[in-house]
C-alpha cells in the first residue's frame, strides 16, 4: 500500500513538471487587431510567448518588451534593407545610329570618291578570274557527266526491264537438267536463253560501274567548286575598297552598338518589374494568400520578374548586355582598325580622316561607358538574387507570423509592450490601415506563494474589553468595572501568504498584529485563514482565532464589595483566546511579490 502510495505522488510530481515546461502561447491576430485562440492561464516558471499572425514582416517591424527586456525581430529579415527600388532611364533611341558618321561624310566627297574606290590589291583581282574560271570550267563538266549519267540509268533501266522478262539462270539449268536425251532443239533453245540471260547481267553490271564512276567524278568537281569559292569570297573580303572597309567596319560596331541598346531596353524593363514586385510585397495588408494571388496572377497586374523560369533569362540578359560591350569595346581594338587607318592614308588628307575616324569611335566608346554605367547602378543581379530568396521565404505560412522569444513568470504577472512599427515611411499616395499604436497585454501567474501585507479594521469577538478603578463612598472603599465591551475594533497590521491564483480570488493564512500605541506595547495578535478579493489592488476578509491582551481582577477581589482600604495591584494583564473577523486592503501600489519562494 505504501509503495502505491508513493508512486501515485510520483506520477502527480511529473505531470506537474511537465506541464510547467510546456510553453504556452498567447496567440494575436494582426489583421484583425484582436487576441484570438484559448485564454492561457500561466504557471510560475512556465515558458509563455506571444504568436502575431497575419503580419507582413516585411513591412512592419515588431518589438516586445516583456518585464523590461526588449524583444527585437532578428530572425526573418534582419536590420539589413533591401536592394532600394530604383527608377530606370528613358528607353534608349538607337535610330540615331543610322546617321553617317563624319569619316563616312568624308569618303562621300568627290574628292575622295576615285581613291576611295579602288582596290587594294590587283593581283588578288587577277587570282579571283582564274578562281571563277576553274569553277565555270567544273561545273561544265558536271553537267556533261551528269547528261552522260543520264543516259546510263536510261540504258540500265532497259536492261533491267529484259532481265525481268527471262527465268533466272537456276530455272533454266534446272530445266535444262531435266531433259531427256533425244530433245536437242528445246536444248537450244534454252542453251541460247542461258546466253542472252548472261549478256543482260554483264551489261548490267557495266552501266552499274559506269554510273558510280560518273557520279564520283561529279562529287569531285562539286567539292572543288565548294573549295573555290570559299577561297573566292575569302580574296573578295580582303580585296574591298576603303570606302567598303569602312562601311563594314562601322556597319559591324552600329549593330553591335543597337544590340547594346536593345538589351539595355530590356535591363530597364526588368528593373521596372522589380520595382513593381516590391511595391507588391512591401504592403502592409500582404498575406500568403495576397502572395499567392500575386504569383498566380490574380487581379493583379502581372509581375513578370516573378515567373517561373523568369529569373534565369533576367540573369541571361544581364549577361548578354556585358558580352556584347565587351565585344564591341575589343572592336575598337580590332586588327581591321589598322588596315582602314592604312587605306586612309593613301588619300591626300588621310590624317584627317583618320582623325575624323577616331572622333567617331571615340564618340562611340564614351556612349558605351556612359550606358554601361546607367546599367550597372541598377543593380540588377543583386535585386535578382533578393527576389528568388525572398519568393521561396514568402511562399512559406510561417513568414507572416512573429514569435517572440519564451519569458518565464515567477513574480505575478506577465507584461508585455507591444510596439508595431513600420520598417519605412509610407509614401504619398498609399493607403495604409493604421494599426502602429502601442498595445499592452498581461497575464496573471498562477502558483508559487506570494506574500501581502495589508491593514484594516479588526471586530475581536469573545474577549472582553474591562476597565477597573477604586472608588471612596460613605462605606469605604469598592472595586467598580468602568468598561465591559464584547465587541471590540481595533486597527491591525496583517501579513497573507498566499497561492497565487490567474483568477480574483485567493485563499491564503494571515498573521496580524496590533498595538498599543500608548504603551508602544503587543495588544492583540490574529491568525487566521483569508480570502483575497482583486489582483492588484486586493480587499481581504479575514477570521481566525485572537489571542488578545485583557485586564482582570486577582487576588480575590470582588467587584463592588466593599474594602476598609484603598487597594493596590488588584488587576493584572493576561492573553486571552477568542476569535476575530477583519476587513483591509493590502498597500501595494503595484502587483508585485515582497518575497519570492522558488
Amino acid at each position: 500500500m505504501k509503495t502505491k502510495i508513493l508512486l501515485v505522488v510520483l506520477c502527480i510530481i511529473m505531470l506537474s513538471c511537465k506541464s510547467v515546461t510546456e510553453t504556452q502561447t498567447i496567440k494575436y491576430d494582426f489583421s484583425k487587431g484582436e487576441f484570438t485562440g484559448v485564454p492561457i492561464k500561466p504557471v510560475q516558471g512556465q515558458p509563455v510567448i506571444i504568436k502575431i499572425d497575419s503580419i507582413n514582416n516585411l513591412f512592419y517591424k515588431v518589438s516586445i518588451d516583456a518585464k523590461d527586456i526588449a524583444i527585437k525581430d532578428k530572425n526573418l529579415f534582419g536590420e539589413e534593407d533591401p536592394p532600394k527600388s530604383s527608377k530606370s532611364p528613358e528607353p534608349a533611341d538607337p535610330k540615331k545610329l543610322n546617321a553617317p558618321a563624319k569619316i563616312e561624310q568624308e569618303l562621300l566627297n568627290p574628292k575622295n570618291q576615285k581613291i576611295s574606290d579602288e582596290k587594294i590589291n590587283t593581283r588578288l583581282s587577277k587570282h579571283v578570274l582564274d578562281l571563277e574560271k576553274e569553277i565555270e570550267n567544273n561545273s561544265a563538266l558536271i553537267k556533261k557527266n551528269e547528261s552522260e549519267k543520264t543516259n546510263l540509268e536510261n540504258m540500265l533501266q532497259t536492261v533491267n526491264q529484259q532481265l525481268s522478262s527471262v527465268k533466272s539462270l537456276d530455272e533454266l539449268k534446272i530445266q535444262m537438267d531435266t531433259l531427256k536425251s533425244g530433245n536437242n532443239k528445246i536444248k537450244k533453245e534454252l542453251q541460247k536463253m542461258i546466253s542472252k540471260r548472261n549478256e543482260l547481267e554483264t551489261n548490267q553490271s557495266g552501266y552499274k560501274n559506269e554510273i558510280e564512276k560518273i557520279e564520283k567524278k561529279i562529287s569531285e568537281y562539286v567539292n572543288r567548286n565548294r573549295e573555290l569559292n570559299g577561297e573566292v569570297l575569302k580574296i573578295a573580303d580582303q580585296d574591298k575598297s576603303a570606302k567598303d572597309l569602312i562601311t563594314d567596319y562601322l556597319s559591324k560596331i552600329k549593330n553591335m552598338y543597337t544590340n547594346l541598346y536593345q538589351s539595355a531596353n530590356a535591363i530597364y524593363k526588368i528593373n521596372d518589374n522589380y520595382n513593381n514586385y516590391i511595391d507588391k510585397v512591401y504592403s502592409a495588408e500582404l498575406t500568403l494568400g495576397e502572395y499567392k494571388k500575386i504569383k498566380n496572377y490574380v487581379g493583379l497586374e502581372n509581375p513578370v520578374i516573378i515567373k517561373t523560369g523568369k529569373l534565369n533569362e533576367c540573369n541571361s540578359e544581364v549577361n548578354k548586355f556585358d558580352s556584347i560591350k565587351t565585344n564591341l569595346l575589343m572592336k575598337f581594338n580590332d586588327t581591321e582598325l589598322d588596315k582602314i587607318k592604312d587605306q586612309l592614308s593613301k588619300f591626300s588628307d588621310g590624317q584627317s580622316l583618320i582623325s575624323k575616324l577616331n572622333e567617331d569611335i571615340l564618340t562611340i566608346r564614351q556612349d558605351v561607358t556612359d550606358l554601361s554605367k546607367t546599367v550597372n547602378d541598377l543593380n540588377i543581379r543583386k535585386k535578382l538574387n533578393y527576389v528568388e530568396s525572398l519568393d521561396r521565404i514568402l511562399l512559406k505560412a510561417e513568414t507572416y507570423t512573429y514569435t517572440s522569444p519564451p519569458i518565464q513568470g515567477y513574480e505575478d504577472y506577465l507584461k508585455f509592450n507591444i510596439n508595431i512599427t513600420a520598417r519605412s515611411k509610407a509614401e504619398d499616395g498609399k493607403y495604409i490601415i493604421d494599426r502602429l499604436t502601442p498595445f499592452e497585454y498581461k497575464e496573471y501567474i498562477k502558483g508559487g506563494i506570494r506574500f501581502d501585507f495589508s491593514i484594516g479594521t479588526v471586530f475581536d469577538i469573545g474577549n472582553k474589553q474591562q476597565e477597573f478603578e477604586v472608588i471612596q463612598d460613605v462605606m469605604g472603599y469598592k472595586i467598580v468595572q468602568k468598561t465591559n465591551n464584547q465587541y471590540i475594533p481595533t486597527i491591525a497590521g496583517m501579513l497573507h501568504s498566499s497561492w497565487r491564483s490567474s483568477n480574483n480570488f485567493a485563499f491564503g493564512f494571515t498573521l496580524g498584529v496590533s498595538m498599543d500605541m500608548t504603551k508602544l506595547q503587543l495588544n492583540s495578535l490574529f491568525p487566521g485563514i483569508s480570502l483575497l478579493v482583486g489582483r492588484t489592488d486586493k480587499i481581504i476578509f479575514t477570521i481566525g482565532p485572537a489571542l488578545r491582551k485583557v485586564t482582570e481582577l486577582q487576588n480575590g477581589f470582588i467587584i463592588d464589595r466593599p474594602l476598609s482600604y484603598s487597594p493596590q495591584d488588584y488587576t493584572a494583564e493576561s492573553y486571552k483566546l477568542g476569535w476575530f473577523v477583519g476587513i483591509s486592503w493590502n498597500l501595494t501600489a503595484k502587483q508585485r511579490s515582497l518575497m519570492r519562494l522558488d
